[in-house]
């Protein structure tokens, strides 16, 4: 999928926002879309939710995965404003400003480009971990508070235990002790943007305390046509017996 589009939606701009990420490898935008395209983007992800929602469960004894998640291939068939506006080059010029990179681009890997994710009931959460792809932007489109849960947590890439490797290597997950002292809750907020090296910061959602509809938005950009991810990762992330149908 190597579209460049444009979109109607613009984003802004403001110095300070570069050196935020370069001190912490994360940035977190307030009201970066207007509030009218925020609120038909969260009408058109809950109806495709409904529609299409994958129901995702994955618990071992260290790890629990549960949500549901549109698929990118959906959102451009069924939200072409929301994917045009992932596809744009104008957002992906935006990314590159932010985070310094010499270039970035959209995903070819259509499914995993961009994504709706909800999570609904009490105990949904989204496990710690890393991204394979540097770059991700988190748009959210729904109002939370402290006491729905479902905070974005992140462990900035300061934190010696996610510092990557001198020889490329990923970065080792935070020791618990780690997490506690260095972790960031973010509760999100409508029209709220989060652009992060999520190969680089440790991340998760934590878990929902009451019933909600917590939708986000990820979006993936690469840094080169090379960019891989480990076998198998989307099957751990997408598949499930069927999508819902309307």
């Amino acid at each position: 999928m190597h579209i460049r589009t444009t979109s109607a939606v613009h984003l802004s701009y403001r110095p300070q926002w570069p050196r935020e990420f370069a001190r912490a490898n994360a940035v977190v935008i307030d009201g970066a879309l207007p509030p009218a395209t925020v609120a038909e983007w969260r009408r058109i992800s809950l109806d495709l939710v409904t529609r299409f929602g994958i129901d995702i469960e994955r618990r071992s004894a260290e790890h629990t995965l549960t949500y549901r998640v549109v698929t990118g291939d959906l959102l451009r068939q069924h939200a072409p404003e929301i994917f045009e506006f992932y596809a744009a080059g104008e957002t992906a010029d935006w990314v590159r400003q932010i985070t310094g990179a010499p270039s970035i681009l959209t995903s070819a890997r259509e499914r995993s480009a961009i994504n709706i994710n909800c999570l609904e009931q009490p105990g949904q959460r989204y496990r710690w971990h890393f991204d394979a792809i540097p770059y991700t932007l988190l748009l959210y489109l729904t109002d939370h508070t402290p006491e729905d849960g479902g905070a974005l947590e992140f462990c900035p890439c300061e934190s010696p235990g996610t510092r990557a490797e001198a020889d490329g290597s990923p970065p080792r997950d935070p020791s618990p002790a780690q997490l506690e002292r260095d972790k960031v809750s973010i509760i999100p907020r409508a029209g709220m943007m989060v652009l992060m090296d999520g190969a680089r910061c440790y991340h998760s959602v934590a878990p929902v305390l009451r019933p909600i509809s917590r939708i986000s938005i990820p979006m993936v950009f690469p840094v080169s046509r090379q960019h891989e991810r480990p076998e198998g990762l989307d099957d751990y992330l997408y598949q499930a017996a069927s999508p819902q149908s309307s």
